[in-house]
């Protein structure tokens, strides 16, 4: 009713626009609450993401400090990656909880920066020589904070272009969660293979599952941006590939003779490449091999393959 005798005494086009803000007004709550769950989300993300990063650096100082190593560039690449990654996330979620507006492309910035570094982190952290073979803290740090920048990212980009809202926006971001994941398992047995000085067998098949899911990803990401009718029928089709695909990946390479069958956490990881996510059946093929110790004082002790 105020509504009304607020537009009474305007004119006929003011009051519609009356009418207008207040249609507005009502559809305003629904579209509030889903922001507000998304952005709670996103502070989850970066509180996990926080959280896991200060484990990871704090371990790996702990870790080459004991074993005098701290001028090994795999702790150096270690340390610097939880010290960025704690300190964007500080910082960003000082501004989300205080409610400053940012500029959502910055967020986009962040989440994809994060992410490729979270990528190439647990890449070479949790590989064979990388300081982070064995499943202790720091190892399960870095994965989650893999996980927790995806979930960013996954986050970020949605609410930067409100056009990317769909179906088709959702299956991007799987693909890229693929894409990224394959790249690392294919890194973490090319590592395998370096160490080994052959590359054969197992080994090889190893590094095709991820090259292979990334070439695929990746001709799929172009054929929606360039060729989207054709991209959208072939989705279907590459998802069952994905699937069938990881799925031999994950039961060779986790075999008694694959290069990922050793208790630090290969099995599990490479076991994660036959996920499942829903909209476009992510894959994470995440594993890593048994990992051949440094000649440092010390660090044997502190990461043993058993």
């Amino acid at each position: 009713m105020l509504l009304l005798q607020l537009c009474s005494p305007i004119s006929a086009c003011s009051c519609n626009h009356c009418r207008f803000q207040h249609l507005s007004t009502t559809t305003m709550p629904d579209e509030n609450e889903t922001e507000a769950k998304t952005w709670h989300t996103i502070g989850s993300s970066l509180f996990v993401l926080l959280a896991a990063s200060i484990i990871e650096f704090a371990s790996a100082a702990d870790d080459c400090n004991e074993a005098k190593v701290c001028d090994d560039e795999y702790y150096a690449w270690a340390i610097a990656c939880g010290v960025i990654s704690a300190t964007i996330c500080f910082v960003r979620l000082g501004f989300l909880y205080q409610k400053c507006p940012v500029n959502s492309k910055l967020d986009v910035i962040l989440a994809i920066v994060l992410l490729v570094m979270w990528a190439f982190a647990a890449a070479f952290n949790t590989s064979t020589s990388g300081p982070f073979s064995a499943t202790k803290n720091a190892y399960f740090a870095t994965w989650i904070a893999f996980v927790a920048a995806a979930m960013y990212t996954s986050l970020a980009l949605p609410m930067a272009y409100q056009a990317l809202r769909t179906r088709i926006a959702t299956v991007h971001t799987g693909l890229l969660l693929v894409l990224f994941a394959s790249l690392v398992e294919m890194s973490v047995a090319g590592d395998v293979c370096d160490h080994e000085d052959r590359c054969e067998g197992r080994d090889a098949f190893a590094v095709a599952v991820g090259a292979v899911a990334a070439t695929t990803c990746f001709i799929q990401l172009l054929l929606f941006r360039f060729a989207p009718s054709i991209g959208e029928p072939m989705l279907k089709i590459v998802a069952v590939f994905l699937v069938a695909w990881w799925s031999a990946g994950a039961a060779v390479n986790t075999s008694a003779k694959g290069p990922f069958n050793s208790s630090c956490g290969g099995s599990r990881g490479a076991a994660n490449g036959d996920v499942q996510i829903p909209k476009i059946l992510e894959l994470f093929g995440l594993g890593i091999g048994e990992r051949k110790p440094v000649e440092a004082d010390g660090l044997d002790d502190l990461h043993t393959c058993s």
